[in-house]
């Protein structure tokens, strides 16, 4: 009887050894959590500011652009915050993450200067900044091939692209 016992406990216990996750799909499945309520904010605040802003042509406007970029900046910060200050799972390279901590940095320092612009009430250099090619779209293509990289790297992370 005591053998059966020592059997069974053996059992159950290999069993849930092997049920139990492993650290590192804890922390994969933890990172992609916080990833992507970080991320969707600025997915949704960035497609906010392309109506407003895209079509802004006069001083009158540049208020509803400036109401649209202020919460963008805002969670830029939070992405930015949440890329430097969490341990990436393993399967993500060092680089992948520098690169998008950077393309980050590069759309703050552009949506801080359409912000001064809109302050300022200079529509021309606002106008100026966006459009394929120019510095807005630059970094906003940037800043997709950094996500991108991410996401391929951690397949669990499937997040739309702005």
């Amino acid at each position: 009887m005591k053998r059966t016992s020592m059997v069974l406990v053996v059992v159950v216990v290999a069993g849930l050894c092997l049920y139990v996750p492993r650290e590192g799909t804890a922390r994969a499945s933890s990172y992609v959590s916080g990833f992507r309520a970080a991320y969707l904010p600025v997915v949704a605040t960035l497609h906010r500011i392309t109506p407003v802003c895209a079509t802004a042509t006069r001083v009158e406007q540049l208020p509803a652009c400036g109401a649209a970029v202020a919460p963008f900046r805002a969670a830029l910060a939070r992405l930015l915050r949440f890329v430097t200050h969490t341990t990436p799972p393993a399967q993500i390279p060092k680089a992948d993450v520098q690169t998008l901590a950077g393309s980050i940095r590069v759309l703050q320092q552009r949506f801080a200067t359409s912000a001064a612009l809109i302050k300022q009430k200079n529509v021309a250099r606002l106008r100026a900044m966006g459009g394929p090619g120019h510095a807005i779209d630059n970094a906003i293509e940037a800043f997709k091939g950094a996500v991108g990289s991410v996401v391929v790297d951690l397949p669990a992370l499937r997040l739309p692209l702005p």
